[in-house]
């Protein structure tokens, strides 16, 4: 991961807000991957900690590999000795010993490899047997269905951002692919559409913050400029669609699968 798409100064807030609403699902993979007491799990791409904290109560000793390091600090004083956190980046991961299971959440669609780097970790520090669970967007599965067209224009403006950026916003369909080739069984699925109706505050918020913290990056590489949006009035003009309309956001696609 050479750059680093959601950079923006209230991240790791965002980050926590997402992490809360996509919990339920996160913990039925990890369930569905056997993490539990006496299982050793090795967890991409910590952020703030949640997937790793999920498998800590569940029973797992975790370790979590973090790239940036202020972010690593964060999330180290926020979990303080429940799990092991790692400064690196995923594709060169130093880790001690093997592991019963790998896990990771909205973090290989970020990798412009994802089934090589899979492979590798998968050579490298799982058991055989071992489980992998991860847990990724779709955003353009999304893009065809009806609903509120502001916030489906804001997710097909960060689909155009993470695409040219050489990442792949959709990437949880094809979770099946990126398992095979890296020498996986084919996964089991699971997949939750994200649906906004009257009265949410999370999906505009997120979606603003996530188009905020990418849009940078989109106008370095010419795919759109801040003058196409007004970030400020962003959420209440969504919120005031989907009081009328239900808003549809990405598909969250699960996979989990055995060496």
């Amino acid at each position: 991961m050479s750059d680093y798409l959601l950079a923006g100064d209230d991240e790791g807030q965002r980050l926590m807000r997402q992490a809360a609403y996509l919990a339920p699902h996160t913990e039925r993979a990890l369930r569905a991957a056997g993490i539990g007491p006496g299982c050793r799990v090795l967890d991409l791409g910590c952020g703030m900690g949640d997937v790793a904290l999920l498998a800590a109560e569940l029973g797992a000793e975790v370790v979590s590999i973090e790239r940036d390091p202020a972010v690593a600090a964060a999330a180290r004083e926020r979990l303080g000795r429940r799990v092991e956190v790692v400064v690196g980046d995923i594709a060169e991961a130093k880790v001690e010993g093997t592991f019963d299971a790998i896990t990771g959440r909205l973090i290989l669609m970020y990798v412009r490899d994802p089934a090589a780097v899979l492979r590798d970790l998968v050579t490298r520090v799982l058991h055989p047997g071992g489980a992998v669970a991860m847990i990724e967007y779709d955003f353009r599965s999304t893009l065809m269905l009806p609903g509120a067209p502001l916030l489906r224009d804001t997710i097909a403006s960060v689909c155009r951002i993470i695409d040219a950026a050489g990442f792949h916003g959709d990437l949880g369909l094809r979770l099946p692919e990126v398992f095979t080739a890296a020498g996986l069984a084919t996964p089991q699925l699971e997949a939750h559409l994200w649906t906004s109706i009257a009265g949410d505050e999370l999906a505009p918020e997120m979606a603003t913050a996530v188009l905020r913290n990418t849009l940078p990056l989109g106008e370095k590489l010419g795919v759109v400029t801040a003058a196409d949006f007004d970030l400020a009035t962003l959420p209440a003009r969504m919120r005031a669609e989907i009081r009328t309309q239900t808003g549809v956001g990405p598909l969250v696609v699960s996979a989990v699968a055995r060496r």
